[in-house]
C-alpha cells in the first residue's frame, strides 16, 4: 500500500509516510470507552461476495431480545430491504466473567467468550427477529451477500470490502444509544487496510473501532482494501484538522496528488462561503473513493466522511470532471445537510422512510453550489457551467410534474424516487415528478441572481447566515425558518414571504431569461426550428421499434395516445428499422408539420396523426456570443457571481 501524507501549515509543506489513521490513534490514546455491544466482521468467502458478522451483546436484561436490519440509510430517502441479503442467522448463549469491553481489552475480550447453547430465533417481520429466551450475554452470527459498490449497499470481492453500515449491521432494538465496538478480521495473505471516520481504539494492528451509539455507527462507511491515501493538515497552526483522500483505484502517486490538489481547491472555495470548516470528530475528514468498471456512479455524504464511487478508468480520465462534481456536492453537504439539518430528518429513521419537505434546499441548493464551486475554481469553464445550468432549467421548466407540484411536494416524493423498493419502472413518475436536486438548484440560481441584482447581497451570505443560526447551534430548521432567515438577511420580510409563497410552497417559476439578462446571459432555445414530437424513448431492434417510456403530458406524441409498450411500424409510410431512420425523418421536418404514425397496440394496428412542435431544449448563451450589447454592470455582476472567492479574499 502506498501512503502519502502532506502536512500543510500556511506555506510550509512536508511529507511523511505515516497514515491518517495512525495520526488519529496518536491523538486519542488517553481515552477509554466501554461498551456492551461488539461486532466482529470477517471475510472467509470474499471471492463469492460474502461477509460473516458476529454480534456480541452483554449485560442483557430478562425479556425478549428483538433484532432488526435497517430499511433506510442516512442520505437516502427511499426504503431499502437490506435484510434480503442476510442469511444463516443463529444465536447462542455466552459464558464469560468479564462483561464490559474496554480499550485496553479491545480486540481480545471477545475471543474469550464461550458459547454454551443455541438459542431459538423467530422472524416476526421481514427484517425483525426475536430471541424470546436468553441469558445476560448472547452471540448472534449471520452471513451477508454484497455485490453492489455505491454509497448505499455492500460490495465485497477479493480486492476489497466496501461497507455501508445500514446494509451490514443487525442491531438490537432498545439499545440504540449504547456505545459500540466493531472489529475487523482481515483476510489472511491480503494486504488490506481500513479507511473510516470511526475512532480507532485497538493497538497498532488497527482492527478495532468505536462508535458512541448506533446512529453514529450507521453514518460511518468503511473501505477495506489495498488503497492509496494522501492527507493534508488544514487550517491555522493551533486549530488544524486533517483532510484525507483514500482511493481504491489503479492510479499512480502523481495522478493522486494532482487530483487531490483539485479537491483542495474545492475545499478552500467552499470554506470561504461559510467562513470556516466544521469541527470534525477526532479532527479528521475522509474522502473514501472507489473506482472501477464494476462500480456504480454515486456519492454519499456523512458527518466526517464521504463515499465517492465511479466506473471511470481512473483519476486522470478525461471525464473525471464528473467525479469532481460528486466531490464538490458531497463536501458541501458537511455544512448543508450534515449540520444545517431539516427538522423532518431529526431523528433519521433506520426502520422506515423519513419524509422530508426540505430536500429542495438540502439537496437542491447543494446541487447548485457543487457545480458553482467547480466554475469558481476553474475546473468548469464558463461554457461547462452554463451547459449544466441549461440542462437543469430544461429539465424543470419542461417537466409536467413541476407545473403542478411545488418543490416541497417534490421533496416528499423522494420516498419513491430515490431508488430503493419504490424505484419501479411501472409508474407514471415522468409526469408527476421533477428531481428535487434540479428543482432546488434552479431556485438557488434565481435567488442568487435576485439577491445580487436587487439587494447587493448574494446567496453565499444567506448560506452563511443559516450556518450561524442552525449549523453551529445544532438547531434543526423548517421551511418557515428558511423564510425568516431570508427576511432577516435581506431586511425585507415581504420579499422573503413572496419568494417562498410563489416558488417554494407554490408552483410559479422565476423569469429566468430576465434574471440571466442582468448578468449578460440569455436563455433561449437550443435547437431553433428543430422538429420535435416528444421525449419518448425507443428500443430499436432489427424487427421492430418499441416505445419503452411513458409519453409526457402535453407533448405531441402524448396527444396521439401512443405510449409505453406500443410498437412503431412506420412514420409517413417509412418503416422504422433503426434510430438513424427515425432521426432522419425528423431532420427533414419542421415545427408545425403533420406526421402520420402507424403503430401496434396489443396486436392491433392503429394510425395516429400529430403536429410537430419545436424542440423545447434550452441553453444559456452569453450576450457576447450573441453579439448583443452588454454593459459593464452586467459584466461585473457575472464576474462576482462566477469568480473565485478565494482569489478575491487573497486580493483584499
Amino acid at each position: 500500500m502506498n501512503k502519502i501524507l502532506l502536512l500543510v501549515y500556511t506555506a510550509i509543506f512536508c511529507q511523511s509516510l505515516a497514515s491518517a489513521a495512525q495520526l488519529a490513534v496518536a491523538t486519542n490514546q488517553s481515552v477509554e470507552e466501554t461498551t456492551n455491544i461488539a461486532y466482529q466482521l470477517s471475510f472467509p468467502n470474499f471471492n463469492h461476495h460474502e461477509l460473516e458478522v458476529i454480534l456480541w451483546i452483554t449485560n442483557l436484561k430478562p425479556g425478549p431480545l428483538q433484532l432488526r436490519m435497517s430499511r433506510a440509510s442516512a442520505g437516502r430517502y427511499g426504503t431499502h430491504e437490506f435484510a434480503k441479503n442476510m442469511y444463516n442467522l443463529q444465536a447462542f448463549d455466552v459464558v464469560r466473567n468479564t462483561v464490559t469491553l474496554t480499550k485496553k481489552q479491545a480486540g481480545y475480550l471477545i475471543d474469550n467468550f464461550q458459547t454454551s447453547k443455541k438459542l431459538t430465533t423467530k422472524q416476526i417481520e421481514a427484517d425483525v427477529y426475536e430471541i424470546a429466551q436468553h441469558g445476560d450475554k448472547v452471540k448472534i452470527q449471520y452471513t451477508l451477500y454484497g455485490h453492489t459498490i455505491d454509497g448505499t449497499y455492500l460490495g465485497i470481492d477479493e480486492t476489497h470490502a466496501h461497507i455501508n453500515m445500514p446494509a451490514t449491521i443487525l442491531w438490537a432494538i432498545g439499545l440504540e444509544k449504547e456505545p459500540i465496538q466493531i472489529r475487523f478480521e482481515l483476510p489472511i495473505n491480503v494486504d488490506w487496510e481500513i479507511a473510516t471516520q470511526l475512532k480507532p481504539i485497538s493497538d497498532s494492528t488497527m482492527v478495532s473501532y468505536w462508535a458512541p451509539n448506533l446512529t453514529y455507527l450507521m453514518d460511518s462507511p468503511v473501505e477495506l482494501s489495498q488503497h492509496k491515501s494522501i492527507s493534508i493538515a488544514w487550517g491555522k497552526r493551533k486549530s488544524t484538522q486533517t483532510l484525507t483522500l483514500v482511493s481504491h483505484s489503479n492510479d499512480d502517486d502523481t495522478t493522486l496528488i494532482n487530483y487531490f490538489n483539485q479537491i483542495k481547491q474545492i475545499v478552500a472555495e467552499q470554506e470561504v462561503i461559510f467562513g470556516e470548516l466544521p469541527k470534525f470528530d477526532y479532527g479528521t475528514y475522509t474522502f473514501i473513493q472507489d473506482i472501477g468498471s464494476d462500480t456504480q456512479i454515486d456519492g454519499m455524504s456523512h458527518r466526517n466522511s464521504a463515499v465517492i464511487t465511479s466506473n471511470i478508468d481512473g483519476l486522470s480520465h478525461q471525464n473525471n470532471k464528473s467525479l469532481l462534481e460528486i466531490v464538490a456536492h458531497e463536501f458541501f453537504h458537511i455544512w448543508n445537510g450534515a449540520r444545517i439539518k431539516p427538522k423532518s430528518l431529526e431523528p433519521f429513521h433506520l426502520e422506515k422512510t423519513s419524509l422530508c419537505s426540505e430536500l429542495w434546499f438540502s439537496e437542491g441548493f447543494t446541487q447548485y453550489y457543487g457545480d458553482l464551486t467547480l466554475a469558481r475554481v476553474g475546473i468548469f469553464s464558463q461554457e461547462d457551467y452554463l451547459k449544466k445550468m441549461s440542462t437543469m432549467l430544461s429539465e424543470v421548466l419542461g417537466s409536467p410534474g413541476a407545473k403542478i407540484y411545488s418543490p416541497e411536494q417534490m421533496s416528499r416524493y423522494a420516498a419513491f424516487a430515490d431508488t430503493g423498493v419504490g424505484g419501479s419502472t411501472n409508474t407514471n413518475q415522468v409526469n408527476i415528478y421533477t428531481s428535487y436536486h434540479y428543482y432546488g438548484a434552479i431556485i438557488a440560481l434565481a435567488l442568487d441572481l435576485r439577491l445580487r441584482t436587487e439587494f447587493k447581497l448574494d446567496l453565499d451570505g444567506y448560506l452563511k447566515h443559516l450556518w450561524k443560526r442552525y449549523g453551529k447551534t445544532k438547531n434543526a430548521y423548517t421551511s418557515d425558518d428558511l423564510q425568516l432567515t431570508l427576511a432577516a438577511y435581506t431586511h425585507n420580510a415581504k420579499f422573503a414571504h413572496e419568494f417562498f409563497k410563489n416558488y417554494i410552497w407554490g408552483t410559479q417559476k422565476n423569469d429566468y431569461d430576465k434574471l440571466l439578462s442582468r448578468v449578460g446571459l440569455k436563455l433561449t432555445k437550443a435547437n431553433t426550428d428543430k422538429a420535435w414530437l416528444g421525449t419518448l424513448k425507443f428500443n430499436f431492434t432489427k424487427t421492430q421499434t418499441t416505445v419503452v417510456s411513458n409519453a409526457l403530458f402535453g407533448q405531441p406524441i402524448y396527444k396521439t395516445g401512443i405510449d409505453i409498450g406500443d410498437t412503431i411500424l412506420s412514420i409517413d409510410g417509412i418503416e422504422i428499422k433503426d434510430a438513424a431512420v427515425y432521426e432522419d425523418i425528423l431532420a427533414q421536418r419542421k415545427p408545425g408539420d403533420e406526421l402520420s404514425i402507424m403503430y401496434n397496440h396489443r396486436g392491433q394496428k392503429k394510425m395516429a396523426n400529430l403536429f410537430l412542435d419545436e424542440d423545447p431544449t434550452l441553453k444559456i448563451v452569453s450576450f457576447e456570443e450573441l453579439k448583443l450589447p452588454i454593459t459593464e454592470k452586467m459584466k461585473t455582476f457575472r464576474t462576482e457571481w462566477l469568480a473565485s472567492k478565494v482569489v478575491a479574499k487573497n486580493q483584499q
